[in-house]
């Protein structure tokens, strides 16, 4: 088990740093095997990094690709909205001077949608008047009554006329009316 661990994990390096050690014959090889260990250590974390800036710079690129791709369709859809507001635009210009140009310099009548029947009917009993006035009383003959009630009957008649026109007359006090008479 011992060595499965060291195989799969120290295997290259040990054996590169022992190599490495018998070829050179340093004074103190323990030392020098520490110093190699640690150099091999920062080396494979410099790789590490390398390796991972390369995949982010790969990553990076796509997605740039993608943001001009979309910059591109936005600047498509972009340039169609403005030949369809510039064709809106001559339209509307053709069409007033069409308007400018004939004879009547009217404009043309707008076709309107017909109100549904429903609307119809609202509106003629909206037109139609809500109250109707009440019937007016028959005169009463003079014959029937004396001379004396026939005045004072004369006399309320016009004073509700001048109240219903805004007038501000007011009738004579009863008294005054007959000492004239």
């Amino acid at each position: 088990m011992d060595t499965t661990y060291l195989r799969n994990n120290l295997g290259n390096c040990l054996t590169a740093c022992l190599a490495e050690i018998s070829e050179k014959r340093p004074r103190d090889p323990v030392e020098y095997l520490a110093q190699w260990l640690y150099k091999y250590k920062e080396n494979m974390d410099h790789k590490a990094k390398i390796e991972n800036e390369k995949l982010q710079l790969i990553r990076e690129k796509e997605e740039f690709e993608k943001e001009q791709e979309m910059k591109e369709k936005r600047k498509l859809e972009a340039d169609h909205i403005k030949e369809e507001d510039e064709a809106r635009r001559k339209a509307e210009e053709e069409r007033a001077a069409k308007e400018m140009s004939s004879p009547t310099k009217l404009p043309p009548v707008m076709e309107a949608k017909e109100p549904e029947d429903e609307e119809k009917k609202a509106a003629e009993q909206a037109a139609q008047p809500t109250t109707e006035p009440a019937p007016e009383p028959a005169p009463e003959t003079t014959e029937d009554k004396p001379s004396g009630e026939q005045s004072e009957e004369k006399q309320e008649e016009e004073t509700e006329g001048a109240k219903e026109e805004g007038g501000d007359t007011e009738a004579p006090p009863q008294g005054q009316e007959e000492e004239a008479s």
